[in-house]
C-alpha cells in the first residue's frame, strides 16, 4: 500500500494554496507547492479545485489539514465562567448568532491553558471568568466541504481558521509573554494578531482593499496597527504592544519593517525566517493546529462504532432506538406500498434539491457583504475619533506658545459635548500693576479669538484680584495677580 502523503491547504474566496510537506526529525520540509487565483463562488468550487490540484500532483492517499478564510467563517473571544459544555455551548450559540447574524452556525471553542474545557468546576462560587476562543462557519459551507472532500476519500486531519493558526504559531516560535503584535502578509491582505502573556488576546482580519489597492500598502499596514492596539488597550487595560513578529515576502520586509519601528516604535523581529513565505509559515501553523488534542476543529467527525452501540443501548436512547426500529419498519412498508408514487414524483424533488442547494450560497454572498460593510464602517469611526483628538490636542498645545509671559495656566477640564470639547481654562496672571495684569491674561483670550476653525462660545472671566506687598524692605514694588478663568467650545471635524 502506498505511504500517505501529506498537504496543507489555505482555502479563500480569490486564492487556494495547495503545499505538500514531509514531517522529519528536524522538523518539515516543504515537497511542492501549487496556487490557485481566482474568484469562488461556492465552498463547493474551492473543494474541487483542492481535489484537482491533489489530482494533478498525483496524490493518491493524503492527510490534509486545512485552514478556512471567509465563506463566513469566523473567530471571536468571550469571557465565560468555568462550566461544563452543555452549560457554554448554548452561551456561545447565542453570541454567535447575536453578533454574526448566522442562524446555523458550526461551532469549535477551547479554553486556552487548559487540558480538557470539559471539567466541571470544583466549586459552586468565586469561579473567575476565563477567555474562551471560539471559530465557525456557517453549516452550509462546512457541510459542502466535507461531502466533496470525504467522496474524493481525502483524509482531513482539521477545519480551522487563520487565528488559530497564529495561536500555534506564536507558541511554537516565540512564546514570550511580552505583549507582542505579530503580522502575516498573505497575498489577500495583511493579518493581524496581538498576544499577552503568552495568550491569543485580539485577531484582525486584513481590512477592505479598494479597487487598485495594494493589498500590502505600506500605509494601510501601519493604520491597521494603530487601531488593532487601540482596541488592544481598550480590551486589555491598557496594555500596549512593544515588539512585533512580521512575516513578509522578502521584497517588501525591509520596507515594511522599517516603516513599521519607525511610525509605531515596535521593535520588529522575523517570525519564522527560516521556514520561508508567508504562505509557508501558514501551512506549518496549519500542521501545528491540526495535530493539538484540544483545538479549534471544525470538520465534523462520526462517532466510533463503540460510542455509537453505547448511546444507542443505553438510558433514553434505548427506547428512541425501539421506537426508531419499529419506525423504520413502517417507512419500509409505506414505500412498498407507495414506490410508484414516488417514481412520479422524481423530478419534481430533483428540481427542489437545486433550489435548495442555490439558497445558502446567496446567503453567504450576503452575510459576508454585511460583515465588510461592518469592518468598514468600524475604521471610519476610528480615523474620525484619531483626528478629532488630534485636533484638540493640537489646540490645548497652542495655549502653552500663546505670547503671554506674565500669564500661567493652573490647570484646565475639557468635557464632551453635542457640538464639539467644551473647555475650561484656569489660570493667573502677575503685573506690576493691575491693567498690567489684564493685559497678560487678555493676551491669551486674543490668541484664542484667533484660532481657526473659530471657537465657539469663548468667554473670559476675572475672578479675584490680590494685591502681594512686597517681600523685602528692599524691594519696593508691589505685584497685581489675579485670577481668571477662560471657556470655549472647540468644534470637532464633520462626521464621515
Amino acid at each position: 500500500m502506498a505511504q500517505s502523503r501529506t498537504f496543507t491547504a489555505i482555502i479563500d474566496q480569490d486564492r487556494v494554496v495547495v503545499v505538500e510537506y514531509r514531517q522529519e526529525k528536524a522538523g518539515f520540509r516543504v515537497i511542492d507547492t501549487r496556487v490557485e487565483t481566482r474568484r469562488f463562488s461556492t465552498p463547493e468550487a474551492v473543494a474541487d479545485v483542492v481535489i484537482q490540484i491533489l489530482g494533478e500532483m498525483s496524490a493518491k492517499r493524503v492527510s490534509l489539514s486545512i485552514v478556512l478564510q471567509h465563506f463566513g467563517s469566523f473567530f471571536h473571544t468571550m469571557l465565560l465562567p468555568a462550566a461544563s459544555d452543555d452549560v457554554v455551548r448554548p452561551i456561545i450559540l447565542r453570541e454567535i448568532q447575536r453578533s454574526f447574524n448566522i442562524t446555523d452556525p458550526v461551532v469549535a471553542f477551547v479554553v486556552p491553558g487548559t487540558s480538557d474545557r470539559r471539567e466541571p468546576p470544583r466549586e459552586a462560587g468565586g469561579l473567575s471568568p476565563k477567555q474562551v476562543l471560539v471559530a465557525g462557519a456557517p453549516q452550509p459551507v462546512v457541510a459542502a466541504l466535507h461531502a466533496r472532500l470525504t467522496k474524493a476519500r481525502i483524509h482531513v486531519e482539521g477545519l480551522t481558521v487563520m487565528p488559530e493558526v497564529f495561536r500555534h504559531l506564536y507558541s511554537a516560535l516565540d512564546g514570550s509573554t511580552e505583549a507582542t503584535a505579530m503580522l502575516v502578509c498573505l497575498a489577500n491582505g495583511p493579518h493581524l494578531a496581538f498576544f499577552v502573556d503568552g495568550s491569543l488576546e485580539l485577531a484582525i482580519d486584513p481590512p477592505l482593499a479598494l479597487d487598485g489597492e495594494a493589498p500590502l500598502d505600506t500605509a494601510m499596514i501601519v493604520d491597521q496597527i494603530e487601531s488593532g492596539a487601540i482596541f488592544l488597550r481598550q480590551q486589555s487595560r491598557g496594555t500596549v504592544a512593544t515588539r512585533l513578529l512580521l512575516s513578509a515576502p522578502a521584497e517588501d520586509y525591509d520596507r515594511l519593517s522599517s516603516t513599521i519601528e519607525a511610525r509605531t516604535g515596535m521593535h520588529v523581529a522575523p517570525l519564522g525566517g527560516a521556514v520561508g513565505s508567508p504562505e509557508m509559515v501558514v501551512a506549518m501553523g496549519a500542521v501545528l493546529a491540526a495535530r493539538e488534542s484540544i483545538r479549534l476543529d471544525l470538520f465534523p467527525r462520526a462517532p466510533t462504532l463503540n460510542a455509537r452501540i453505547r448511546s444507542a443501548t443505553t438510558g433514553p436512547s434505548a427506547i428512541m432506538t425501539v421506537v426508531l426500529a419499529a419506525a423504520a419498519v413502517a417507512v419500509f412498508w409505506a414505500a412498498t406500498q407507495f414506490s410508484g408514487l414516488i417514481r412520479t414524483k422524481r423530478d419534481l424533488v430533483r428540481v427542489q434539491h437545486l433550489v435548495e442547494q442555490g439558497l445558502p450560497a446567496v446567503t453567504e454572498m450576503r452575510q459576508s457583504a454585511d460583515g465588510r460593510k461592518r469592518i468598514a464602517g468600524i475604521r471610519s469611526s476610528l480615523a474620525f475619533s484619531v483626528e478629532e483628538r488630534r485636533r484638540m490636542g493640537d489646540l490645548l498645545l497652542s495655549l502653552t506658545e500663546s505670547p503671554s509671559p506674565g500669564a500661567r495656566f493652573d490647570s484646565l477640564s475639557v468635557e464632551r459635548v453635542s457640538d464639539g470639547w467644551k473647555t475650561t481654562v484656569f489660570g493667573q496672571a502677575a503685573g506690576a500693576s493691575g491693567s498690567a495684569a489684564v493685559s497678560a491674561a487678555t493676551g491669551l483670550y486674543h490668541h484664542l479669538q484667533q484660532r481657526s476653525p473659530k471657537l465657539k462660545n469663548l468667554d473670559f472671566q476675572i475672578n479675584s484680584y490680590v494685591q502681594t506687598p512686597p517681600a523685602d524692605s528692599a524691594n519696593r514694588t508691589a505685584v497685581d495677580q489675579l485670577f481668571f478663568t477662560i471657556t470655549f467650545v472647540a468644534p470637532g471635524p464633520a462626521q464621515p
